[in-house]
């Protein structure tokens, strides 16, 4: 997720930045539910929260289609 996010503010941008400053980026132009699992995601990736996906399997997919589908519309 952090990748597609990344690539969805290139796209945007232009400007290369961290994943995870990408995220909080992002985060900002989504939905609340996918956007607190990006937030999950980039806590994980900073080591301040646990990695475990076990029960956020469904809201992750849905994130990561959502951020997959704002990257093709600017392609």
């Amino acid at each position: 997720m952090l990748t597609l996010a990344r690539m969805w503010r290139t796209s945007t941008t232009g400007d290369f930045i961290t994943k995870d400053a990408a995220a909080t980026w992002a985060a900002n132009q989504m939905p609340d539910q996918e956007a607190g699992t990006l937030i999950h995601a980039r806590e994980a990736y900073l080591g301040k929260v646990r990695d475990d996906w076990g029960n956020r399997q469904s809201a992750s997919e849905r994130t990561a289609t959502f951020l997959r589908q704002r990257v093709l519309e600017l392609l």
